[in-house]
């Protein structure tokens, strides 16, 4: 059975248009708004081999990234930078994998992700990072917790911050527009916004489809 040029070029049409809001919903996260990561001094040198111990807090549930600052050079293809993510007392491990480089975010953003933790909420964490084959630079930022503060540098701990994704599409989309409207006029707001994307989108495929099928 052959399919018609028009028809081949719906079915690319739609195959894109899944992969491309697929890829969007993949990496949308939500990032703890009251911790700014910051490029401070001291900067801090992991060397391989040996483990450095961080806390960090988590203000509410579905804890499923890390964000790191590093400085540049980062880890490239076959450096390792073994995380775990252990109990407050950095004793059970809960998730364990490497750090990556951020898909969207600055040169020296690199992140660690994992599987939502469903009940993190008011939980504090442990992290335990451990480079393989060599040494690494990490910025510091100020800590106004005693408790998330680096062993050796009093008032200060690496610059981490805790992201977070919601149960479903829906609640990462309600989300996502509350964070957008604070910087938007009123006709952008709340359930305005949402029109607006459901509309544009409508009119964006129908305006393709009509142009495929003209």
């Amino acid at each position: 059975m052959k399919i018609s040029s028009k028809k081949f070029v719906l079915i690319f049409f739609a195959i894109m248009f899944i992969v491309v809001f697929g890829k969007f919903f993949s990496i949308l996260y939500f990032p703890d708004s009251s911790v700014p990561l910051e490029k401070g001094d001291p900067i801090i040198e992991i060397n391989p081999d040996t483990t450095t111990e961080q806390k960090i807090f988590s203000a509410r549930n579905g804890l499923s990234k890390m964000e790191f600052l590093l400085r540049t050079p980062g880890p490239k293809k076959g450096e390792i930078i073994e995380i775990e993510v252990a109990d407050e007392k950095c004793q059970n491990t809960i998730k364990k994998g490497e750090l990556k480089k951020s898909f969207i975010s600055s040169g020296n953003l690199y992140e660690f992700k994992f599987d939502r933790i469903l009940d993190s909420e008011g939980k504090t964490y442990c992290l335990k990072i451990k480079p393989e084959k060599k040494k690494f630079k990490f910025f510091t930022m100020d800590s106004n917790d005693s408790r998330l503060e680096l062993q050796d540098i009093p008032g200060r701990s690496l610059a981490i911050r805790a992201v977070y994704k919601n149960e479903s599409i829906g609640q990462d989309l309600g989300e996502l527009n509350q964070r957008i409207s604070q910087y938007k006029p009123w006709f952008l707001k709340h359930f305005y916004l949402d029109v607006i994307v459901i509309l544009f989108l409508i009119i964006s495929a129908a305006i393709v489809i009509i142009l495929i099928l003209a």
